[in-house]
């Protein structure tokens, strides 16, 4: 029997990768296990089926930093519980068990919304089981392969917070690195909307506010920059800004200064400054 039970374990594997990568499969099992090896193994139909337009008998997703399993349980162990466990793969080891999460007094859709307690790699497995009442033995399973894997929340914060304190040049988080752009205020936005909501996922959320806001205000100051140097260039005759234009007076000056005030980059606005007041020496000295 134990060899059978192999063989079982073995061909359902086998049938989840080559057939499908969802692992709609159920089993029904004897309750009269013995010693942990499964006695006797058929295809279910009785206690899980397809979900409605679905061709599977579980769908598991991904959402707001959780796991939602959803079965269609259509068939009663009377005071039996509803367990799921997280595997390394089809026959492989435990990686979690979320223990009892149901005593099913009625048949009908289940939704579980699982904490990511751990990560489950590419091909891993989660599994409902329905326990008899005495919870000894298992009276159907069904299976789902986790094609992508599941990373855990410890690795989705961790993963977050990299990628919001990248954004910054330093812990004060007062000033963007020269190398965030809109693509990397968005990368780590869709980083923190994985998370859960919490403390975590709110303190990461106003980072990136204020990421977005000094953005924002750099990209207006870029805009002011090229408008007020535009009117100092336009102050002198050429490059060398060793002479002024004969249009030049004081109210373009003037002009000039006005708009360089505006620039808020405090090393651009001095370079600015320079050109403003070697401007006005110039038109000072003509008028001498």
């Amino acid at each position: 029997m134990k060899n059978a039970s192999k063989k079982i374990a073995v061909g359902l594997l086998t049938t989840t990768i080559v057939a499908s990568q969802i692992f709609p499969t159920s089993l029904s099992l004897s309750e009269s296990l013995s010693g942990g090896h499964l006695a006797e193994a058929t295809v279910a139909t009785d206690y899980f089926s397809a979900i409605s337009s679905q061709s599977s008998n579980i769908i598991v997703n991904e959402a707001n930093g959780k796991i939602n399993v959803v079965v269609n349980l259509t068939k009663l162990s009377t005071g039996g519980t509803i367990r799921i466990r997280a595997t390394s793969n089809g026959v492989g080891a435990e990686l979690y068990n979320y223990g009892i999460l149901e005593t099913p007094t009625a048949t009908g859709i289940k939704i579980y919304t699982l904490d990511k307690k751990v990560e489950i790699p590419k091909f891993g497995m989660l599994t409902v089981d329905y326990y008899n009442k005495a919870g000894t033995a298992v009276v159907a399973s069904v299976s789902y392969l986790v094609n992508d894997g599941f990373t855990s929340t410890s690795q989705d914060i961790s993963d977050a917070t990299n990628k919001v304190n990248n954004l910054f040049k330093d812990a004060n988080k007062n000033s963007l690195k020269p190398t965030t752009d809109q693509a990397a205020i968005d990368a780590a936005q869709a980083a923190v909307d994985k998370l859960a909501a919490g403390t975590d996922k709110t303190n990461l959320q106003n980072d990136i506010n204020k990421a977005k806001e000094l953005l924002a205000k750099q990209t207006a100051d870029k805009a002011a920059q090229n408008t007020a140097k535009t009117a100092v260039d336009a102050l002198f005759t050429d490059a060398t800004k060793t002479g002024i234009k004969l249009t030049t007076d004081q109210a373009a000056i003037d002009a000039a200064q006005a708009l360089v005030n505006k620039v808020q980059d405090p090393t651009v606005k001095a370079d600015l400054q320079k050109d403003i007041d070697k401007a006005q020496s110039l038109l000072d000295g003509q008028n001498e």
